[in-house]
This record gives structure tokens, sequence and C-alpha cells, in this order.
């Protein structure tokens, strides 16, 4: 008995010593996998990866995440279809014994997994969804590819409407929303916005054939006591109904104002003053888009709602408009065409003096204010001068200018501008 335990023993260390020697062999392969692909020697990573121990276990998410680039490269330069396809599957597996080694990891690999099926298998929809509508269900917080998330929304969307029959237009809006929501939030804790913005211009934009303004205003208000507290819900819905031009159902106030009072910001106050200026209290707009400028941390931001102001008002106050579109230039040096609003807003001002040479001096102002807009942005410069060329035709012409005796001459221009102009000599 005494002996056999003693054999036990020994095979047992024997076999202990073997498996530690074992994991300190593939410790080091992995090691130099990964300074391989530090140095950019792709190939040489995968010939040590492709030699690597089945039996060997990686436990460290850089190791994953340096395959993958790998073996995406490697699939690029495929010799042919079989082959991108046997470097594919191992790819996809690589995939799954990452989340089965680290299922706690961020990598969201059943998105990647549909992304390089949508690449190079994309014929398989329907599993390219099943993982995508997996991702979002129970891993959302890191679902942060946009090109995945309007892909979902996209699959989704022809699922629902393949049928084109008694589509359930709530179900397609609730995810749409969902979707939506989602890109804001990564958007928010990405450092560059355009990739998210195109996300979700393409995901706007892949509902306006089926969704018109009855069929969204008749869902919101369906669920809007419910969510009404919700402030991601309430922004993502004011900014559907205001890019979807929904604003004349009582449900874009109602739920720009609910926004507002859950909270306060740049946004909310820029939507609510949508919503009043519809509503045709001008004065309240005016202080709303005001706050939403005060309250925008980015310039960019503060001018573009000073200049969404103005735009809104070019019909009811010039002189407001010249305001807002300063201020505008003032936070915004670029944004020619704050400038070429103002010049508009000078030029339709009418009966601004007691003669007729008064009366055209804003022009000058106009033309001005048009000259600045192509200086401001070059893309503007051929606009800007056709358009300065065009309100100086509409100044003093010479034979006013000698009549008056005003030729050389600084003068100012009242009606709320006060604005200095100088008239050529001739």
């Amino acid at each position: 008995m005494k002996i056999a335990l003693n054999i036990f023993l020994v095979l047992t260390l024997t076999l202990s010593n073997s498996l530690i020697a074992q994991q300190k062999q593939c410790d080091a392969t992995i090691a130099e996998i990964n300074r391989l692909v530090a140095e950019s020697d792709l190939d040489q990573a995968y010939a040590k990866f492709s030699a690597l121990d089945k039996k060997c276990i990686a436990t460290e998410d850089l190791f994953y995440h340096n395959m993958q680039r790998v073996l995406i490269s490697k699939t690029i330069g495929a010799a042919n279809e079989e082959e991108k396809q046997n470097i594919l599957n191992q790819l996809l597996d690589l995939y799954t014994t990452h989340d089965y080694i680290l299922p706690k990891n961020k990598s969201s690999n059943k998105v990647r997994k549909a992304m390089a099926l949508q690449v190079n298998r994309p014929d398989d929809q329907d599993k390219i969804y099943k993982l995508l509508d997996e991702a979002f269900a129970k891993d959302r917080v890191n679902f942060v590819d946009p090109e995945g998330l309007v892909l979902y929304y996209n699959l989704f969307f022809k699922k629902l409407t393949a049928e084109k029959k008694d589509v359930d237009y709530s179900a397609l809006i609730n995810k749409r929303d969902e979707v939506l929501a989602q890109l804001e939030v990564v958007k928010n804790l990405a450092s560059v916005d355009r990739p998210y913005n195109l996300a979700i211009r393409s995901v706007r934009k892949l509902t306006e054939s089926v969704l018109n303004c009855d069929r969204i205003a008749t869902h919101y208000n369906s669920i809007f006591e419910t969510r009404k507290s919700d402030v991601i819900w309430l922004s993502t819905t004011a900014t559907s109904l205001l890019d979807a031009k929904c604003t004349t159902d009582s449900i874009f106030k109602k739920v720009a104002m609910a926004w507002y009072d859950v909270k306060v910001d740049s946004r909310s106050a820029g939507n609510l003053a949508v919503a009043e200026l519809r509503s045709g209290n001008h004065d309240r707009a005016i202080a709303l888009y005001e706050e939403a400028a005060n309250l925008a941390s980015k310039p960019e931001e503060k001018a573009t709602y000073y200049y969404t102001l103005a735009r809104q008002l070019m019909a009811i106050d010039k002189l407001k408009v010249i305001e807002f579109t300063k201020k505008a230039v003032l936070a915004d040096p670029t944004m020619g065409k704050a400038y070429l609003i103002m010049a508009d807003a000078y030029a339709g001002i009418k009966d601004c003096g007691s003669s007729e040479f008064e009366k055209k001096l804003v022009y000058y102002l106009a033309a001005e204010a048009s000259a600045k807009a192509g200086i401001a942005d070059p893309t503007y410069v051929k606009i800007a001068a056709k358009k300065s060329e065009q309100y100086l035709k509409l100044a003093p012409s010479a034979n006013e200018i000698k009549t008056s005796k005003m030729g050389g001459k600084s003068v100012l221009v009242g009606c709320g501008l006060n604005q200095k102009v100088s008239v050529p000599k001739s």
C-alpha cells in the first residue's frame, strides 16, 4: 500500500512539473507573439500563433487584441477565398476563446464576430443579426461600435418590414430610439464625434420612408406618461421629432418641456426654444436660445445656437438677426454662413433714413458682411463675392453720392443699428 502511494505521489509530482513546464513554454511563446505584434511583425506573430500548443491558455486581454490584429490582417492579405475563410474561422474561434477564458472582458466579441462575418461572409445575415441582437441585449454597455450599431438597426429594420404588412411601428420606433440612445451615450465617451454623428444620421435616414409624423406622434403620445422622467428617452425623442420635422403636434412641446424640467442643459434649452418659437412665444424662445448658447461647452455649439436663432427670426426681427449673427461669429469666427445671414438682414431693413440716399446706406453694411463670409470660410468665397457685388449695386449710385455731397464721408446709420459706413468718393 505504501509503495502504491509513493508511486502515486511521484506520478503526481511528475505530471505537475510537466504542466508547469508546459505553461512556462506557453507563456514564453505568448510573450513572444505580443512582442512581434508590438514591432508590427505580423507574419512572424502568425507563424508563432499557428505553432502554439492548443492546450496553451492566454489569460490577458492583450494577447487576444494582438491576435485579432494579426488575423484581420491575414484575412485581408489572403491569397484566395479558401485561405481567407480558414483564417476567418481562426478569428471567430479566437473571439470565442477570449469570452470563455475571460468572461468579464469588455471587448464585445459578439459584435466583433458579427462585423468580421459582415466583411468576409456577408450572406450569413441571420447569424450576424443574432450575434448583434445578443450583444445589444446582454452586453450593451460594451456595444460601442458605431458601424455595428447601424448594421444592427438596419438588419432589425429589414426583418420587421420584410412582409410589408402589419408592421409594428412602435417596435420599430422603440428599437430605433434605443440604438440612437446608445450612440449618444458612446459619443459622449469618445474623443471624436464624427463617426457617431454619421451613424446617428444613418439610423434616422433609414426610417424616413416608413415613419411619418402621425405614426411617430401617436407612438410617443402613447408612452409619454411612463417615460417623462427618463432624460435619455426625452432627449432622443425630442431630437427625433425635430429631425423628422414633427414639431406641430403637441407631443413635441410636451417632450421639450419635460426634458427641460428634468435636466437643464444646452440641448434641452435649445429644443424648448424651438417649441416656444413654434408656439409664437418669441421672447421666451429668444431667452431659451441665449440660455442654450451660454450653457454650451464648445464655441462652435454656442455659434450654432446663435445662428439657428438668427435664422428663425429673419422674418420677424432683422435687428435681432444682426445681433445674434454677430454673437455667432464672435463665438466661432469661421462661421461664414452667419455673415451671409447677417448681410441679408442688413439688406432687409427698409426705410432706414429720411431720403432715398440714406435708405440705401444699409447695402454698404450688407456688402461688407457678405465679403466677410468668404474671409471667414473659404468655401463661401464665390457666393460671398457675388452677394457683395449685388448689394453694392443697390447702394447709392455715383450720381446719388455726387448729388448728396457725401462722398468720402463717414455716415451713421440709425434705425437701431448705430453703425457708421464709409461712402465712396464717387
